[in-house]
């Protein structure tokens, strides 16, 4: 049985790698992800909005994933 949760990440998420390492680690960690929307900030002062559900076996896995 898989499990998931939503979350949210907000910020400068392309520019500084956040994204690439928040995707990195759920992989690592053995989970997976779907992309339900991203929103990339236009400007320097804006933020970029990403909403993810991640995926893993089981509820402990999904908890050490999302603690990283």
């Amino acid at each position: 049985m898989r499990i998931f949760r939503e979350i949210i990440a907000k910020g400068h998420l392309v520019d500084s790698g956040i994204m690439s390492e928040i995707l990195d680690c759920i992989v690592t960690a053995g989970g997976n992800f779907e992309i339900l929307s991203f929103r990339m900030g236009k400007t320097n002062e804006q933020e970029t909005t990403a909403r993810l559900k991640v995926f893993a076996p089981n509820e402990k896995k999904l908890e050490f994933i999302l603690s990283e």
